[in-house]
Parts: C-alpha cells; structure tokens; sequence
C-alpha cells in the first residue's frame, strides 16, 4: 500500500485526459474521483504510524525498490 500512493501521480493526469476526451456525465469523472472520492478514500484508509528505527532507514537510503 506504501508504493500505491505514488500511482496516482499517473492517475490524475489520464482523469484529466479521460474527462476532456468525454462528453456527458463521464465528463465530470476526474473532479468527482479528485475532490470526492480521494477525500472519502483517506478517511477510510487506515494511517501508518510506524516509523523506520535507525538500521532501517540506512537499508531504505541503498534499496532502489523503495523509490
């Protein structure tokens, strides 16, 4: 779930295509999924609250994968 918020780096702008390209009640998609469903989203979600110790953090600054 950690790596999940970065695609919606991607997803905003192809709702903004997707909306542009649309006519009707799909055109209005991209502001319904940015200004409802997004909030409504992170209220539901769960918050992480753990935090990397001192040995992690090292482990995370060498592993690719993690960006």
């Amino acid at each position: 779930m950690r790596k999940f918020k970065y695609f919606g780096a991607y997803l905003i702008p192809l709702f903004g295509l997707f909306t542009f390209k649309s006519t009707g009640i799909y055109a209005f998609f991209g502001l319904f999924f940015l200004y409802v469903l997004v909030p409504i989203l992170e209220q539901i979600l769960p918050l992480s609250s753990y935090n990397l110790n001192k040995a992690e953090k090292e482990l995370a600054k060498d592993d690719i994968s993690l960006i």
